[in-house]
């Protein structure tokens, strides 16, 4: 994630909260995680990855919109935001049966997989 690297963010094994309770599920849904920190160690940043497919994508951005996040087509068509809490802004998109969760929109436009939708 070239985002990531042109920020000087390290990786990190763990968080020192504990995922949030999407990425969680996504983990227990068999997908993984992986976490970066800045230099300092104050801002981190995640991205999230689960095979999904179109029902249970569905239902997922149902359970998102009623809590809050919004639907944009920033960067990528079918992106939802979630509300910016300090330098998290939480944002999720599905693409080709995989969703992906992101600590920032803009780090979507580095998933390689994503490529082709930007």
């Amino acid at each position: 994630m070239a985002d990531i690297d042109a920020a000087g963010y390290l990786p990190i094994n763990t968080v020192p909260a504990g995922p949030d309770s999407i990425m969680a599920s996504m983990i227990d849904e068999g997908g993984f995680s992986c976490y970066w920190a800045s230099v300092g160690g104050d801002v981190v940043a995640w991205l999230g990855q689960v095979g999904m497919d179109t029902a249970a994508w569905d239902a997922q951005q149902s359970e998102l919109i009623a809590a809050g996040f919004t639907e944009s087509d920033d960067p990528i068509p079918g992106t939802l935001q979630g509300v910016r809490s300090g330098d998290d802004y939480p944002t999720l998109v599905n693409d080709g049966g995989v969703t992906y969760y992101v600590s920032t929109p803009s780090f979507l436009t580095s998933v390689a997989a994503l490529q082709n939708g930007i």
